[in-house]
């Protein structure tokens, strides 16, 4: 159990479980004051790590709009939908309950090639973990080059995509569509790589997205 209070009261709490995916969203509200919120294992609580992942702050009177990023180096769509795990994204994403989720894992299951049952079957259950909130954009990563995986295969994970975005009435972004290939962009400077876009790259990536928000509105 998690507990947030104020000079000794009480503001709000939360548990974590594995029906939470091993996380807490507590919403607490107060007046202004310089009083520095503590944020603490209730007692009794296992000694387990606390880790605060994210903080937002806003006035009553405000709207705010906010953007929380998820990745993991290397990780594949299982890793994400894998129920298993301490912490689990499928779960994860129910609580964090997420207006837009936009689900972006398509370059390392190509480098590794991963089967298309086994690969089909987990970006649905991330897709029904999302919807559960809220909408769900599919989106397909920027080419790799030929040493990660050949075209080919990078175009059938591509329709991997579209089959699940088919199924559940999901919009796609396709960067292959806008890239083309790898051996296409580095003239163009969108990648630091082989592999990773660079700085250019991400604003052409992001500038995707932010056509496809509007454009769907």
């Amino acid at each position: 159990d998690v507990v947030i209070s104020t000079s000794g009261a009480y503001n709000g709490s939360g548990t974590t479980s594995a029906a939470s995916g091993g996380v807490v969203k507590i919403s607490a509200a107060r007046t202004a004051s310089s009083a520095p919120w503590t944020i603490q294992k209730s007692a009794g609580t296992a000694a387990n790590d606390l880790i605060v992942i994210g903080i937002e702050a806003w006035l009553s009177t405000s709207n705010p709009l906010s953007v929380c990023n998820m990745g993991a180096a290397g990780s594949k769509v299982w890793d994400w939908a894998n129920p298993n795990e301490s912490w689990n994204a499928r779960n994860a994403i129910k609580t964090i309950a997420p207006d837009l989720t936009i689900i972006c894992l398509t370059i390392n299951d190509w480098a590794a090639n991963t089967a298309e049952a086994t690969y089909k079957a987990a970006l649905a259950t991330l897709v029904e973990a999302a919807a559960y909130s809220g909408d769900v954009v599919l989106m397909v990563g920027v080419p790799s080059n030929d040493g990660t995986a050949p075209l080919a295969r990078q175009k059938i994970f591509d329709g991997y995509v579209c089959d699940i975005a088919l199924q559940y009435d999901c919009p796609v972004i396709a960067m292959p569509d806008r890239w083309v290939s790898q051996s296409c962009r580095p003239d163009r400077g969108y990648y630091f790589d082989g592999l990773h876009p660079s700085a250019v790259g991400y604003m052409d990536i992001g500038h995707a997205v932010a056509r496809h928000i509007i454009e769907a509105r």
